[in-house]
This record gives structure tokens, C-alpha cells and sequence, in this order.
């Protein structure tokens, strides 16, 4: 009888330890797990509570934060105000510093303060976790750091040299450095991993001019790093900004430890990286650092924003279940001047959804999903095409592109053969009506379904049913698929 097996003989839901120390490691499966037992981590003799991780991608920035490095708790960030709430029931012993969120598995790492080279793991609860020294780390204060999408937690004592440190307990180099990139930017106080090209980027303090931070593969590597500038709008004083973050659309944040959160959008691409104030009135913190899911939607100032409405009742898709909401990386719109479907445009938190697609209207106003007076018939003849007239207003100077969604096969997602219309090129000019044409499919069956329309300055953001796009405006509704229409001649014209 093995060690799991005597404990579930005592006891149908045992209080399940798990070692991790130099000598030893058991490794529950993923069975195990799932069983919804309590789970505890013995580290070096000490049994500590694991209250399992955050969920899979969660909204929230975190920060960890305190008066000094022996008293720090974990809290989350509300990046519209700048408000902190404790995550932490009390403080974490020892410290953290240089922390990342893990998507692989959904928790927070960093180093435990001080010259330690303690790595520190925390629950959704804000429990630590001390994982033990890394070796062949030199000693020092890392109180920079971020975790990759593959599982490595890099940090840096603000900048020259940067170390990639394997966090994966099932991986052959688990606790070790993997990697050694010098040659780095130096008077930062955190960096964050972009979420899609793989970069670090940062702001330095002394010239408040984000930087890109890339290097080869190999396991000594020199750093290259290209001097991105001020981002317009950001001033040049001010304290450093120790928290950094990022979201799935690329968009950076900096959060300033006097109480500034800005929102940087362009570090990646060509021209000036452009600030916008989201809070002046955040809480003051110090020695701090931040953690972010980098794959998390993007935060923007209340109603500036318009989503959808189709029905969104959890994460993913499904029958009835699409993705709408901001938490579901669903479909929103930076709302500017001169670009819209229909008469009417408002912003929204993001969250709305229900059955007929109407949430939208039934929350604030003005009411905004007026761009379709009304839709033909659709029927489920395979082969036809299907035109909706949509009106569109673009007095922006420049060409806005409009795509139409119709789930035909009513699975929970545009992503199936011809549920994407042809792109309609708008051109500048006042309000006129658009058709937005299909071509029907075979397989449909007769009942109600959704139709999405998305309108964006940017071709490939309205060609995409989900995600951000950066100007215009998304409707959705429910729409009705009748019956395969068998014509009205004589039944001798073979009709039926």
C-alpha cells in the first residue's frame, strides 16, 4: 500500500501533503487533484495550506506591497481607480519581490526579499510557498521579474543581467538557471512579458522612455534592447514606476508609486509609444512589484468602451454561449469620434449579455443597436446568398471596414465555414447603408441563432469575431433561421 493509498483508506477526503524539498519530491496526478481535496505543501518539514490557484486568467493586476521587505502582502489592483484590496490575510514571512503571474498554472512567483535567492510561490489566497534557494543563482536583491508563457520566472536586481529560472516541478532543470541575459537596460524597477511577441519591456525611471528588451536563444546570451522613447503624454517626473503590466491587446501599464496608472498603447509598433492617464488618485506603495496574466482583456477608462451582447454564460464557447464578455476576450470597441453603426453608440462595463441579445439596450443609454431596421429571411437553403443592410456612419477621413457573423450551424462560435461575410470597405463619407452579403451553407436547421457586425478603422480587427479593435463599434442579435423554402409554382415546375 503506497502513501496515498493508506490516506484515503483513513480518510475519504484526507488533507493530501505533497514534499518539496532537495531530497524529495511526490507528485500527486492529475486525478488526484481533481477530487477537490485540501491540499497542502510540505516544505522542508513545515506543512503550509495550499489554497490552489487563481483562476486560469484573471482580470485583476496583482501587487505585492508593503512599509519593508518583512512586511508585504499580496494585493489585487483595480486599474480604473487605482484602489488596492488586501489578498493577503497577513504578511507574507520574509517578503516577495520580482513577482510574475504563471499562466501554466495559475499562480503568482517571485523571490522572497532580501539576498535569499529564495523562490516564493503564492495561492489565490495569498499564501507562500518558499520553493528553496536557486544555486546556481548569484546572491543578490531581485526585485524585478515577470514569468514567460513557457514557465520561466526572469528577474533582475534593475537591470544589466537577467535570469531565466526554470518553475515547472516536473522539468529536469526545476530550481535551476536556465538562462543568462546580460547587456540589459539598467535602472528599472519591474518589466512585463508582451502577450504575443514574447518581449520584455519596461520604463526606465531616470528617462521615463520605454524600452524592448530581446535576445537570442542559448543559454548565455547578450541582450538587445531598442529605445522605444517618452511615450506622448506621460511626464517626465514624477516617482518610478514599480509595477508594470500588460493585456492581451498589447496594451502596457505602468503603474507610478506615487498613485499614477497610465495606459501605454504602440510599444511594439512603428512611431511613439501614446500614454493615457487611466488614475491620479491610486494608492501610494513602495516596495512593490506587480504580476499580470498577460493574456487578460485590457482596461480602459468606464464607458469607453462598446461590447457586444450575445449570450455569454461562461468561459469559452458553446450551444448559447459565446464569447462577449470582457472577461471571455470578447468583441469591444474604442469609441471615437465619427464611426458607428447606426444613429447611436455608448459604452459599456463589458459584462452584458442575455438570450436575445438585447442587454445592451436594457442597461444605459442611448440605446445603441439601431444598425439593422430589420433582417430578411433566412432560410436554410445550402448555397444562397444573404444580404443585411446595415447602416454606417465613417466621417473619420479615413476608410472603415465592416464584416458580418452569422453562427448557421448555431455552436457558439463565427469561426465555421462562410459564418463571415465579405469585407465591406467603407469609405469616408456620411451615414449610408451597407450590404453585408453570405453565402448560406449546407447543414443549417431551422431555429434562432446569433449574428455579430463589427466596424474598425483596422481591416484585421474587424475581420476577427472577438478581441479589441481600437476604434468603431460592435452590434449583435438574435435572428431566426426558418424553414427550407420550397417556392410557390406549380408543384409540375419540380419545386418540391
Amino acid at each position: 500500500m503506497n502513501f496515498l493509498q493508506a490516506l484515503f483508506k483513513v480518510n475519504k477526503k484526507p488533507k493530501v501533503f505533497v514534499c518539496l524539498s532537495n531530497r524529495r519530491r511526490i507528485n500527486l496526478s492529475s486525478q488526484i487533484l481533481l477530487l477537490g481535496i485540501i491540499i497542502w505543501v510540505c516544505q522542508d518539514g513545515k506543512a503550509i495550506a495550499d489554497n490552489g490557484p487563481f483562476s486560469s486568467c484573471p482580470a485583476p493586476a496583482y501587487l505585492s506591497q508593503g512599509s519593508s521587505n518583512s512586511a508585504v502582502k499580496l494585493y489585487s489592483v483595480d486599474l480604473f481607480s487605482g484602489g488596492l484590496s488586501a489578498i493577503s490575510a497577513s504578511d507574507i514571512p520574509g517578503g516577495i519581490n520580482g513577482i510574475g503571474f504563471n499562466q501554466l498554472d495559475g499562480y503568482i512567483y517571485g523571490m522572497k526579499s532580501g539576498t535569499n535567492n529564495i523562490v516564493t510561490r503564492l495561492d489565490k489566497t495569498g499564501v507562500a510557498t518558499d520553493l528553496g534557494p536557486i544555486a546556481d543563482l548569484p546572491l543578490g536583491n531581485y526585485y524585478v521579474g515577470d514569468v514567460d508563457s513557457n514557465g520561466v520566472l526572469y528577474v533582475s536586481a534593475g537591470g544589466g543581467t537577467i535570469y531565466g529560472i526554470d518553475i515547472t516541478p516536473t522539468s529536469p532543470n526545476y530550481r535551476r538557471v536556465i538562462k543568462t541575459i546580460t547587456s540589459v537596460v539598467s535602472g528599472i524597477t519591474d518589466f512585463a512579458f508582451h502577450p504575443t511577441n514574447g518581449k520584455l519591456y519596461t520604463i526606465k525611471n531616470s528617462e521615463r522612455k520605454v524600452y524592448e528588451i530581446n535576445w537570442p536563444s542559448g543559454a548565455n546570451v547578450t541582450a538587445t534592447f531598442t529605445d522605444r522613447g517618452i511615450p506622448t503624454g506621460m511626464p517626465t517626473g514624477g516617482s518610478s514606476y514599480g509595477a508594470m503590466f500588460f493585456a492581451i491587446d498589447g496594451s502596457f501599464y505602468g503603474y507610478r508609486n506615487d498613485g499614477q496608472i497610465y495606459r501605454i498603447t504602440n510599444v511594439s509598433g512603428t512611431g511613439s509609444p501614446i500614454a493615457t492617464l487611466i488614475t491620479s488618485s491610486a494608492t501610494s506603495v513602495s516596495t512593490n512589484d506587480g504580476a499580470r496574466c498577460a493574456l487578460a482583456p485590457p482596461i480602459y477608462p468606464p464607458n469607453t468602451v462598446d461590447y457586444g451582447d450575445a449570450p455569454d454564460t461562461g468561459d469559452g464557447t458553446g450551444t448559447d454561449n459565446y464569447r462577449t464578455k470582457a472577461l471571455d476576450n470578447g468583441p469591444g470597441h474604442e469609441i471615437i469620434a465619427g464611426l458607428r453603426i447606426g444613429t447611436n453608440i455608448d459604452g459599456d462595463s463589458g459584462s452584458l449579455q442575455n438570450t436575445p441579445a438585447t442587454d445592451d439596450d436594457n442597461n444605459g443609454s442611448p440605446d445603441d443597436e439601431d444598425g439593422i431596421a430589420s433582417f430578411p429571411t433566412l432560410y436554410t437553403n445550402a448555397g444562397t446568398s444573404y444580404s443585411v443592410s446595415v447602416n454606417v456612419t465613417n466621417t473619420t477621413g479615413n476608410n472603415a471596414y465592416l464584416v458580418g457573423y452569422i453562427d448557421f450551424n448555431k455552436d457558439g462560435d463565427f469561426d465555421d465555414a462562410n459564418e463571415k461575410s465579405t469585407t465591406v470597405t467603407v469609405s469616408n463619407n456620411p451615414t449610408a447603408n451597407q450590404s453585408v452579403v453570405f453565402t448560406t451553407p449546407a447543414g443549417m436547421n431551422a431555429g434562432n441563432t446569433y449574428a455579430r457586425f463589427r466596424l474598425s478603422s483596422t481591416q484585421a480587427q474587424a475581420e476577427s469575431s472577438v478581441g479589441i479593435a481600437t476604434s468603431g463599434e460592435v452590434e449583435d442579435y438574435q435572428i431566426a433561421i426558418a424553414g427550407y423554402d420550397y417556392g410557390d409554382a406549380p408543384s409540375s415546375y419540380g419545386d418540391a
